[in-house]
């Protein structure tokens, strides 16, 4: 078994960050995320180029075909969660013993 599938059945994501001052190594880490089968979760305000209507349009663009553009209040919510259901199946796992 891969290094990748065995993140994937453990259902572990793995995070990416990039240089937020240039949009194309966002994009590419959005495409490289998805073409390893991973949900791939950008939080817009940590995105920026140095023209601000770029910025909108590889928003857009990842959105529509790579991932979820979301806030950032989003993105720490959903990792929150994540971090409660894996507490419960440890916890689940140590009573079951």
């Amino acid at each position: 078994m891969s290094h990748q599938d065995e993140l994937k059945q453990r259902s572990v994501h793995p995070g990416r960050s990039f240089d937020p001052r240039s949009q194309e190594i966002g994009d590419a880490a959005a495409v490289d995320g998805i073409s390893h089968g991973y949900r791939v979760i950008v939080p817009e305000e940590c995105v920026s180029d140095r023209a601000e209507g770029s910025d909108y349009a590889s928003l857009f663009d990842i959105n529509a075909k790579y991932g979820d553009v979301v806030t950032t209040a989003e993105v720490v919510k959903y990792f929150g969660v994540l971090a409660a259901k894996v507490g419960e199946r440890r916890a689940a796992a140590a009573t079951a013993r």
